[in-house]
């Protein structure tokens, strides 16, 4: 995710090892669907995915609009960064793509109009038989709640609530608490988060001209279900 709440050295403190044991085979099993090797991290942060995919042998680009977090990246052994957001990064990317992807709720982060004209954009930098893979949370099921909260924590650096209530019929209030245990910083963040319902992507992936959609509840695979769950992975599929 775009690091618009994640202090950089909160970041760093996710456990990275278990994050991309639970993720990655899900990912490399829809990567190979693509029989290409070209793949691209849209607000991929530190890079650790992108860093993992390059360990593999292909070929990964990381795009995020925060040069601290594509440091990290580049020091951590990333090859190839890009400075760009969600609503610029065509305009700044050269060649195309077998399997671009965009973890976390950075997509959330933009008006349902942007999120729109961005799967138009994510379409035109896929190669012909590329894919689309994306996580975020189950606004289907969240919109329904009087409030939802998610809980993150580290042993050692901080513990995050993360509070959503409904505002409107297109947006979620996401109030973010973060304390840093060794600082005692206490830090509250507040953004609006457009709802991107299943029905609703359906719709932009079709205006966009992705011919097959997916959706899963989870990694594993497991059916997506509107009413209960906290995630949505849908998948997006270019002929």
């Amino acid at each position: 995710m775009e690091n618009n709440v994640f202090p950089v050295n909160l970041i760093m403190s996710i456990n990275w090892q278990e994050r991309l044991k639970r993720e990655m085979p899900f990912i490399e099993k829809k990567i190979s669907q693509t029989g290409g090797k070209s793949v691209c991290d849209i607000g991929g942060g530190a890079g650790y995915h992108a860093l993992y995919l390059q360990e593999k042998g292909l070929e990964a680009v990381l795009i995020d609009r925060d040069e601290a977090v594509l440091h990290i990246a580049q020091e951590n052994g990333v090859n190839n960064t890009l400075c760009a957001s969600f609503l610029d990064f065509q305009q700044k990317v050269s060649g195309k793509f077998d399997f671009v992807f965009s973890l976390g709720n950075g997509l959330a982060a933009m008006t349902q109009e942007e999120f729109k004209n961005f799967l138009g954009n994510v379409y035109h930098v896929l190669n012909p038989g590329g894919i689309f893979f994306s996580q975020i949370l189950n606004f289907d099921y969240i919109r329904k709640q009087e409030y939802f909260v998610i809980a993150s924590r580290s042993e050692q650096d901080f513990y995050q609530l993360r509070i959503a209530r409904p505002h409107s019929e297109k947006q979620l209030n996401f109030q973010f608490v973060t304390i840093e245990y060794k600082t005692g910083i206490v830090s509250d963040k507040r953004l609006f988060f457009s709802i991107l319902s299943r029905d609703f992507i359906q719709e932009c992936a079709v205006q966009a001209g992705f011919q097959r959609s997916e959706f899963y509840a989870d990694y594993s695979g497991n059916p997506h279900d509107r009413e209960n769950g906290r995630d949505t992975i849908f998948i997006l599929y270019k002929s």
